[in-house]
């Protein structure tokens, strides 16, 4: 099975992601599956930069803000960007295409699957239908509970101890299509959003490199993700950072 992989550059969090990918690739090799290439897309999509920082300051606060700064451009220092996670496994490095031009959809065409991994743009029917299996994405909730943004920060909000991670097949839709495979990771020991993120991400890893070594058994039994029992969120505000610092964890 030949998988295109696409991303985007995140060298706090998703890093923790790709750390646990590369060190379980050999399972990949064993069952046949081709990595064709790495793609990393613009960091944030379309969003502007100070859109972010604003958001960013709005959440964490001034003192928080600067922590996440330095967390930030310690990671940039290690050099540990996407190119990096490519030369790993010896693929193919791909940096911000046009995902839905006519040269990259004929990259897609000649994949079985493409995998979303915190993609920093959304897909497009003809890209969505490019490969034979077609795109899945994995999303650090419950699914189809907590879909929208930072998924983790309102679980625990809510005073869950364990954090669900879903592996859906991507629609037009948002967070919506059905489901390959669900779990829940224990996060108690968690007293940071920071430390249950990072173990989200690499638990996610971890599933997704037993869903591609037995992805004919997870492809049919796919279960439906029902928009009934949906609920959406979007970035936290003060006042739901205030909420969350009420059950005992800090951000950061």
């Amino acid at each position: 099975m030949k998988v295109l992989l696409i991303t985007q550059e995140d060298p706090i969090y998703v890093s923790e992601f790709w750390d646990e990918f590369v060190s379980r690739q050999d399972e990949l090799k064993s069952h046949n599956i081709e990595i064709e290439a790495l793609v990393s897309l613009e960091t944030l999509g379309k969003s502007k930069k100070t859109d972010l920082l604003k958001r960013i300051y709005g959440m964490y606060g001034l003192a928080g803000t600067a922590k996440i700064a330095m967390k930030y451009f310690k990671a940039r220092m290690n050099k540990k960007d996407i190119k990096f996670y490519a030369e790993k496994m010896g693929v193919r490095f791909i940096s911000r295409p046009r995902i839905h031009s006519e040269e990259f959809l004929k990259i897609a065409r000649n994949t079985d699957l493409i995998i979303s991994a915190a993609a920093s743009r959304k897909f497009k029917k003809k890209l969505l239908d490019a490969p034979k299996l077609g795109c899945i994405n994995i999303h650090s909730g419950p699914l189809p509970k907590y879909q929208g943004m930072m998924p983790v920060f309102w679980q625990l909000k809510d005073g869950e101890n364990t954090i669900g991670i879903t592996i859906f097949k991507m629609n037009e839709e948002l967070d919506a299509g059905d489901i390959y495979a669900q779990k829940f990771v224990d996060v108690s020991n968690c007293n940071t959003l920071d430390a249950a993120i990072r173990k989200t991400k690499k638990a996610g890893a971890s599933m997704m490199i037993d869903l591609l070594c037995n992805f004919e058994k997870f492809s049919s039994d796919q279960k439906p993700n029902e928009e009934s029992e949906a609920t959406y969120f979007s970035f936290p505000d003060r006042k739901a950072v205030k909420e969350f610092l009420k059950t005992g964890r800090r951000l950061i």
